[in-house]
């Protein structure tokens, strides 16, 4: 009886030294890539509302300035908003709109409402 229990002892410490850590850092791995692809895809999507805009290829960077560096005027601001919240399927408030100076503000923004929108 007691190899029994001295067994089972055995699997118990081995289940939870080495088998438990293993699956909660292959879990922890997964949702850094998965965070890793969402926030690709952000970018990409962001590109492509960059790109309905009218800005050249050339001139999207994260750190490009609205207005010094892709020269948004109050046209390309109102298409840059309109095409935002539609491919995102978001809703931005007057003051979040006004915060937004450069690219990666954008995304930073984006980042928030589609996560706040989508978690469980």
């Amino acid at each position: 009886m007691f190899d029994l229990n001295n067994q089972l002892f055995e699997y118990f410490i081995f289940y939870f030294c080495v088998v438990q850590p293993r699956s909660f850092l292959i879990l922890n791995g997964l949702e850094k890539a998965e965070e890793t692809m969402e926030n690709k895809t952000i970018q990409r999507t962001l590109y492509k509302v960059l790109r309905k805009t009218g800005v050249r290829r050339d001139r999207i960077k994260l750190e490009a300035s609205f207005n010094d560096d892709l020269k948004f005027d109050q046209v390309d601001w109102a298409l840059f908003v309109f095409y935002l919240e539609g491919l995102f399927k978001i809703q931005l408030e007057d003051q979040e709109i006004s915060k937004l100076s450069l690219v990666n503000d954008t995304l930073a923004i984006v980042n928030k409402k589609t996560k706040v929108e989508y978690s469980f």
